[in-house]
């Protein structure tokens, strides 16, 4: 192959090597105390309670209603249900809603001086057209357990009922699922939705003080500050919950425990991803969420509008501008936080590292409806311009491949891996490592790795999967395992064609920068060590571009970290000036270390270890190198003619 050609594919990798080496730590999160991601379980799914039978509610909850906080428009509901003798609550599960519906027809039956007495009934009523109530009980109570979907009255229900629940002086209240349908569009005056929560640190104080007699709000309040007690209530709101924190509360004063440790253990980001999703979110919220899990530490604007473009795929309503909606979102999800920067845009994230991988989790794993929308976006986003945005949608795919490792590979990376992007195939390859390391499935990863670099199984012709195999091979688990990783590059090497040059240039030099140095070079080695035939060529332009890559200071890699072998280098260095297709490439290379010793005199004794090596191979041709380097009018090299005096004076001191 001619050395242009053979430029033009390392020019690829490097620019493939370099849009990875800018955004890898941004791609796969914050890391945990050992270095890597936190592993995301799958969400657990909570259990639907059967429907209640007809009872007299328990008069445990009735004493549960001395402490109850009463949210904002709570005397709406008790207006509507004294004027029409029914009312109804509408709002997704575990807001409150049974509990306000006790409170508020304890509220009307007290305002009108009748007996305190209260019956659940089956929702079956609700779609019973002749029902009328039983008889006891002045408060009539339905939980609709299955939504309004299921059994929802109609307007010409609740009117009817209503009628006859006057002339009997009884009052119902239904506790129901978010509107849907006609019952949504015609809104009857009976019904009461959008229902605001219960101030949840007032429900928390109120239950404390009322177990801990004697407790006041100052002793509650030094308690409770050295603890993320108000952080977490605003992140979870639900009245169920602030119940749950008060008990632990309660608990730790009363055995002397640490109340900041017990209130930590309260924090559980897969049961809160949980609770989100079985509110039923809609379209925009989930868009928004599941964008900031993706693109997490992105600008704000950016994370808002792929949301709008998710919101869209699933169907949401996206009329409203971007920020406006977001903004609206953001304040009733205090688990996002919008972070402002001095000397940058504002940025999204969650407030706490483990929340990203459990909402992915939970999106991909729970809401069945949606996934095959949220693919096509992510691909969007894994194929995008913006190599940062292209990572972090590769690191999310990856945590999707940790839940379920076949199904993910196989619906996500796979037609990835084997498209002709290159974008693509390198977002594929990332999304393998992270799904090798978060979910315990690196064996896994590199047997379909090793196969696509063998081509067992893969399509005649197709040179895609084996693209990247060698983009796969040196992610972190190529530097974990560089055995492994050098086996697959191996087999690239050794395949005909120049294909897959650049993916295997990517992997060699990640690997480098990862400090696997000494059995790179040792590979690099042992596959350029017969004639110049194919697949030592390709070994040799492997090592001219690893070699012409720096550091963060400008310091080439294999300068600054040689190996421990100290034939490796100057060996290879021999080869690939000999090697007429990438002699170019190679003097090239060796020329931007002497321009190194120019301008920092430190790394010359490591450049003449270097070149002392080489000279014992072939000092003619390095002499001659050195004194055009040194003599050149446009570009003079004092290292250079340094050089060059030092190896005579060191050949004639010899002989």
């Amino acid at each position: 192959m001619r050395g242009d050609a053979i430029a033009r594919l390392l020019e690829d990798a490097s620019d493939l090597r370099n849009g990875r080496a800018r955004t890898i730590t941004a791609a796969l999160g914050r890391p945990a105390e050992d270095g890597l991601p936190r592993r995301a379980a799958p969400v657990p799914v909570a259990p639907t309670p059967g429907p209640a039978g007809t009872a007299p509610v328990d008069v445990a909850d009735l004493a549960d209603l001395r402490d109850y906080v009463r949210p904002a428009g709570f005397e709406d509901g008790v207006r509507v249900l004294a004027e029409r003798n029914a009312a109804v609550l509408a709002g997704p599960p575990r807001t409150g809603r049974r509990t306000r519906a006790l409170a508020t027809l304890v509220e009307v039956l007290r305002d009108q001086r009748l007996p305190v007495t209260l019956v659940e009934l089956p929702a079956a009523v609700l779609s019973d057209p002749s029902w009328r109530p039983p008889p006891g009980g002045r408060g009539l109570l339905v939980v609709d357990r299955r939504g309004h979907s299921a059994h929802g009255p109609d307007e010409a229900w609740l009117t009817r009922v209503a009628d006859v629940l006057r002339d009997a002086g009884r009052f119902l209240v239904v506790v129901t699922g978010p509107p849907t349908g006609a019952f949504a569009e015609n809104r009857p005056e009976h019904l009461l939705a959008d229902l605001a929560l219960p101030d949840p640190v007032e429900v928390v104080r109120r239950r404390v003080r009322s177990a801990v007699p004697g407790l006041t709000d100052a002793e509650l309040t030094r308690s409770t500050a050295p603890t993320r007690l108000a952080e977490l209530l605003a992140e979870r709101p639900d009245p169920g919950f602030a119940t749950r924190a008060a008990r632990v509360v309660v608990d730790a004063l009363r055995h002397g425990r640490d109340l900041a440790r017990e209130v930590a253990r309260l924090r559980d980001p897969r049961e809160q991803v949980a609770q989100w999703l079985a509110g039923d979110p809609d379209a925009a919220e989930v868009a928004l969420v599941t964008a900031t899990a993706v693109l997490e530490g992105s600008t704000y604007l950016r994370v808002v509008d792929a949301a709008v473009a998710l919101c869209r795929d699933l169907g949401g309503e996206t009329s409203l501008s971007g920020p406006r909606y977001a903004r609206a979102l953001l304040a009733e999800r205090a688990w996002i936080v919008r972070r402002e920067h001095e000397d940058g845009p504002d940025t999204l994230r969650f407030r706490h590292d483990d929340l990203r991988e459990a909402v992915l989790a939970g999106v991909w794993g729970e809401l069945d409806g949606v996934r095959s929308d949220l693919l096509g976006w992510l691909s969007g986003l894994a194929d995008h311009a913006d190599v940062e945005v292209r990572a972090r949608a590769a690191a999310a795919a990856g945590v999707l491949v940790a839940v379920d490792f076949d199904h993910g590979l196989h619906e996500v990376l796979l037609p990835w891996a084997a498209g002709r992007s290159a974008t693509l195939r390198q977002s594929a390859a990332l999304g393998l490592d992270v799904a090798g390391v978060l979910g315990g499935h690196a064996t896994a990863v590199w047997e379909h790795v090793q196969r696509w670099a063998d081509r067992r199984g893969v399509p005649p012709g197709s040179v895609d999967l084996a693209s990247t195999a060698g983009l796969a091979a040196g992610g972190r688990l190529g530097a974990a395992e560089p055995g492994r990783a050098l086996r697959v590059l191996r087999s690239l090497v050794r395949r005909p064609g120049w294909a897959s040059l650049t993916p295997v240039s990517v992997g060699a030099t990640t690997l480098l920068e990862a400090g696997v140095t000494t059995p790179v070079l040792a590979a690099l080695r042992d596959w350029s060590a017969g004639p110049d035939d194919e697949s030592a060529v390709k070994a040799l332009a492997v090592f001219t571009h690893a070699a012409g890559q720096a550091d963060g200071k400008g310091i080439p890699v294999l300068l600054a970290d040689p190996g421990a072998e100290p034939d490796a280098l100057p060996a290879l260095w021999n080869r690939a000036l000999a090697c007429e297709p990438v002699r170019d490439l190679a003097e090239s290379a060796l020329r931007d270390w002497i321009r190194v010793a120019d301008d920092d005199h430190t790394t010359r004794a490591a450049v003449l270890d270097v070149l002392t090596g080489l000279a014992a191979r072939d000092l003619g041709r390095l002499r001659r190198l050195l004194d055009r380097w040194a003599t050149a009018e446009d570009d003079p090299s004092e290292a250079a003619a340094d050089f060059h005096a030092r190896l005579l004076d060191a050949r004639e001191t010899a002989t």
